[in-house]
């Protein structure tokens, strides 16, 4: 925020205001109740909403990481599931956090409408889910882009559907 030594967007800060809007100083109150809107979003609910997306993903991910096609890259990839597993919450904690919180506060401090934010964090997702499935592990281009965009869709109708 600028002109304020208050930053509501500070861990600490964030965190609080997630466990108990209530107890949030009045700017921060007025500022993050504009994002999240007013009755806030708990650390129960938003790890409510990150367990819902892992559920959803995780069998798509592993359907296209175990399916040996041409269209999914080829050969299957060697590792454990275990190691799916790891990937799969690796790369939801880089993205579901800035989906959920980065991307609302982004658009809504240059007073964008919500829905661009939703729609931006849809094509963001599976993007980035794509470049650090290639840049971290080491997935092919093609089975990480079918794996990410496959997951998210999932992602996105089942939570949609509840």
């Amino acid at each position: 925020m600028r002109g304020s030594n208050v930053n509501c967007f500070d861990p600490v800060t964030l965190i609080s205001y997630l466990r108990d809007p209530v107890r949030a100083s009045p700017l921060c109150l007025e500022v993050l109740g504009a994002v999240y809107g007013d009755s806030g979003v708990t650390i129960g609910e938003y790890l409510s909403a990150f367990f819902l997306t892992l559920v959803f993903e995780t069998p798509a991910y592993l359907l296209v990481f175990y399916t040996k096609q041409r269209w999914a890259g080829g050969a299957l990839l060697p590792q454990r599931p275990w190691r799916y597993f790891m990937m799969i919450l690796t790369i939801n904690l880089c993205t579901h956090p800035l989906v959920v919180f980065g991307l609302p506060e982004l658009f809504g401090a240059v007073q964008r409408p919500i829905a661009e934010a939703i729609l931006w964090g849809e094509i963001l997702a599976p993007s980035v889910e794509a470049l650090l499935l290639v840049a971290a592990f080491a997935v092919p281009w093609r089975r990480a882009l079918a794996g990410a965009l496959l997951a998210n869709l999932i992602s996105w109708f089942g939570s949609y559907l509840l």
